[in-house]
């Protein structure tokens, strides 16, 4: 039985975060019509985690995930929202740095005026559940730094998009009790000068274990990368090594490595990724994360027993912005009535249905990973809200930078996109002013 989560006008919406899926739940939800809409952003600027810090914080909680010489590893002609385009505008290059995609997230946050909806310095320190009869309602609790004043305000529906890049996943690896060198988190790293001339190895293979060692290798004495993938060490670069995973390390700043072979080093890096993390939740809103799962979503997007609230943003290895705009598109039209959904029942039921067929694979863990998985998932949202669909031609421009990627990860972004049409053939690639397009 199909559900009608419509909620009334003047309804108030909680969006917590201003970052990327934010300013866009932001926009979808203001342009409906009917509702209150209010963001916060406990810092005192748009953009999330695209915004770059110097300083390192002593803490994860305050400290930015992106490092001073960051670039996208996937182009700006795919990456914007649906109907505010990431073009040249901004710069020629397919592949900008972090300042120029802030400067991007500050343009469309002027564009549709949605300065008007964020209150900055305004940290969300808890979120309840507050039944009454017929229904409930959420509860937040907002410290404001500049009067440093707290209060509680009641809200219809809240929509959580406060990212995935601030808690580091620190992964148990024996020894590292013992081992007398500094072992960091990639989250804490900002540039390669500190570590000139060090040996230097990198756990993690992922984007971000990639784009440092290639970094570091340029200063270190000789950087190791890392990971479960590798067999064989093997040298991919100056100063740089691919290996085994780690298994185990030694107080002397050995690391003992699973082809049995070791290494010495004077630091480590871990670019092992991060955890899901909502600090402010309380347990009446029996949010779970369990083996880097969240639950109980319906969509990997809505409460399934509380379908007011929602998280915007989880899924892994997709084009983030369209993905947001998806999702908030959709939300809009559930909280506006034009779309139904399942019962809660019913949404229960398929989560764990999708669960138990990911622990019969041994594969839980990769449940908000989508990669190919997130073409469908975007058709379906964009039919539900009687939407426009992402076009073919960024589906393959998407596909050719991801191969290329993994076959030259120091070269990729020398490439220059340039889409015209629709079609799966309406695209292009060039290298050096000459077309490479296979």
């Amino acid at each position: 039985m199909e559900q009608n989560l419509q909620l009334g006008n003047n309804a108030k919406i909680a969006i917590i975060g201003a970052g990327a899926a934010g300013l866009i739940a932001a926009k979808n939800l203001r342009d409906i019509g009917l509702f209150q809409v209010e963001v916060f952003e406990e810092t005192d600027t748009v953009g999330g985690t695209w915004v770059y810090q110097e300083e390192v914080a002593t803490s994860y909680y305050f400290q930015s995930s992106m490092y001073r010489d960051l670039h996208t590893n996937l182009p700006k002609e795919i990456m914007g929202f649906l109907h505010f385009p990431f073009d040249d505008t901004f710069g020629v290059s397919s592949f900008p740095s972090h300042q120029v995609v802030l400067k991007y997230l500050v343009s469309f946050c002027k564009t549709f005026q949605l300065y008007e909806l964020i209150r900055f310095h305004c940290s969300v320190k808890q979120i309840s559940r507050f039944e009454y009869f017929g229904g409930f309602h959420w509860d937040l609790v907002l410290y404001n730094h500049g009067t440093q004043q707290v209060e509680q305000r009641r809200y219809d529906a809240v929509v959580v998009c406060n990212g995935h890049y601030t808690k580091p996943y620190i992964p148990e690896i024996p020894g590292a009790d013992l081992f007398l060198r500094p072992i960091i988190h990639s989250h804490f790293y900002k540039s390669p000068e500190p570590f000139c001339k060090l040996r230097i190895a990198v756990l993690g293979a992922g984007n971000s274990g990639i784009d440092i060692s290639y970094e570091l290798s340029r200063m270190a004495s000789k950087v190791s990368l890392c990971h479960r993938k590798c067999q064989i060490r093997k040298t991919i670069g100056k100063n740089l090594e691919e290996c085994p995973t780690i298994e185990s390390l030694e107080a002397d700043g050995k690391i003992l490595l699973a082809d049995k072979s070791s290494l010495q080093v004077d630091i480590l890096i871990l670019c092992t990724g991060y955890e899901y993390d909502f600090p402010f939740l309380d347990s009446s809103c029996e949010v779970f994360v369990q083996d880097r799962v969240v639950l109980p979503l319906y969509r990997h997007l809505i409460h399934a027993k509380y379908p007011t609230m929602s998280f915007v943003g989880l899924p892994l290895r997709v084009l983030p912005f369209p993905l947001f705009d998806y999702q908030t598109r959709y939300l809009a039209s559930i909280y506006s009535g034009k779309c139904t959904l399942p019962s809660c029942e019913r949404m229960l039921v398929e989560q764990q249905e999708h669960l138990v067929d990911l622990d019969s694979k041994g594969c839980r863990k990769y449940y908000h990973l989508f990669a190919e998985k997130q073409w469908e998932y975007c058709r379906e949202l964009a039919d539900l809200a009687n939407g426009p669909r992402l076009s073919v031609a960024v589906q393959r421009v998407y596909e050719d930078v991801s191969q290329f990627r993994k076959k030259e990860p120091e070269k990729y972004r020398r490439r220059k996109y340039i889409i015209f049409g629709k079609g799966p053939n309406d695209w292009r690639v060039f290298e050096n002013d000459s077309d490479v397009t296979l």
